[in-house]
């Protein structure tokens, strides 16, 4: 837990042309630059819409933190500055669970993190945050959640993904069962 690869694509998004970036600034990312006096155990990773930030999200039992991070050259992991540390457990009144994801919308205003919850369907929820900065989760504020459904089946969510046009929200999920393991994809409308 805690370590980062940064490896470069020869042709954009193909990922037979990967190579693992020798030295990617950081030997170990569980104690580097955060401040948090402990390692961080992240769950998902995420960048501004010019890659100049990075965040990673760490979880600690109940604690939710996002760590920030300035990068000198965009999407470059060896130029990382910690900027700062932004606790959402304090923004709500929620228990967190098992936090899965997190995503910015279009222009880094508003924040949605999906919480698996400690076991099938409890407390699934996607907490959505407003930024009155755009990509500053220090200026977060928790606007609501949505209980997530899976019409009626049980699982635990992995990620999620917005369509272009942020009306549609695409959620992958998972589910253990007595025949095996399943994996499922479900579409949302998100009509106004």
């Amino acid at each position: 837990q805690g370590k980062m690869n940064a490896h470069t694509l020869s042709t954009p998004f193909d990922l037979t042309t990967a190579t693992q970036v020798a030295d990617d600034g950081v030997s170990d990312w569980r104690t580097y630059l955060h401040g948090l006096g402990r390692s961080v155990r992240s769950h998902d990773i995420t960048f501004n819409s010019d890659g100049t930030k990075m965040f990673l999200v760490d979880v600690l039992k109940t604690q939710v933190t996002v760590v920030e991070y300035n990068l000198s050259t965009a999407y470059d992991t060896s130029t990382a500055t910690h900027n700062q540390n932004t606790d959402l457990t304090s923004l709500t009144s929620f228990s967190w669970g098992v936090l899965q994801a997190m995503k910015f919308d279009d222009d880094g205003t508003r924040m949605y993190i999906i919480n698996a919850g400690t076991s099938a369907n409890a407390n699934v929820k996607m907490y959505v945050f407003k930024l009155s900065t755009a990509y500053d989760t220090s200026t977060a504020s928790h606007a609501g959640n949505w209980d997530v459904s899976f019409d009626g089946a049980t699982g635990a969510p992995l990620d999620f993904a917005f369509g272009d046009s942020g009306m549609k929200l695409y959620l992958t999920s998972y589910k253990a069962t007595p025949e095996g393991d399943d994996d499922y994809t479900y579409e949302y409308d998100l009509s106004c």
